[in-house]
Formats: C-alpha cells, sequence, structure tokens
C-alpha cells in the first residue's frame, strides 16, 4: 500500500509489496503462457506463485495451471495483474498482494522492472 515499494516473496507473508531494496527475494521471472497470460516464478523459492482468490498469493508449486497463470496487461507506464481464480485484479493491500478487486485503481496497477 506504500507508492514505490517493491513486492516481495517474503517467508511469513508471502507475497508483499513493502521493500524499499530490490535484493534476492524481490525478484520473480515471468514466463509467457499465451493470451498476455504469464506463469511469476519467485527467486527465492524456485517455486511458481498462485493466486489463492481471498488470500495472499503464495509461490509454493512445481506446477503452471489456472491458478498459475496472470493476465497482466498494460496501462500507459504502469501495468494490471489479473489473477488465474475468477478473473479479478490483483492490489496492494496491508496482508500482501491479494487478487479479489473488480475495479481497477492505483492500488491495482504495479510497475515491472528487468532486473
Amino acid at each position: 500500500m506504500d507508492p514505490g515499494k517493491y513486492c516481495s516473496n517474503d517467508n511469513t507473508k508471502d507475497m508483499i509489496c513493502d521493500r524499499d531494496v530490490a535484493s534476492g527475494w524481490e525478484k520473480f521471472q515471468f514466463t509467457y503462457q499465451g493470451d498476455n497470460k504469464y506463469a511469476i516464478k519467485s527467486m527465492r523459492t524456485d517455486k511458481h506463485c498462485k493466486d489463492n482468490m481471498e488470500n495472499v498469493i503464495k509461490c509454493d508449486t512445481d506446477h503452471i495451471a489456472g491458478h498459475e497463470k496472470f493476465l497482466i496487461e498494460k496501462h500507459g507506464d504502469k501495468y494490471s495483474i489479473k489473477g488465474g481464480w475468477g478473473d479479478k485484479y490483483c492490489s496492494d493491500q496491508s496482508v500482501g498482494l491479494v487478487c479479489n478487486t473488480d475495479h481497477l485503481q492505483g492500488w491495482e496497477k504495479f510497475t515491472i522492472t528487468k532486473a
């Protein structure tokens, strides 16, 4: 919920966007799956991230199925991310990154940079 923070695959809070520096836990690999959908892999766990609907995104799976595919769309210089469960926008919430939002506002837009 703090603009300009990096998202991390935290070992206690799953995916949360509260970091000032991009170190190992803040790096992810995006693999194109077709139709603007990407699998996101955590460089900390070497596991794929999945949309848990009403809960924080977890990066703890070895496979890529529907819940591990995220729709990424460009909006000017920002990107929106939709989870694979319910086609909801992912937003930066106090508990972490959750994909349960129907609207697209500031908390649902992200900067994606190459590390």
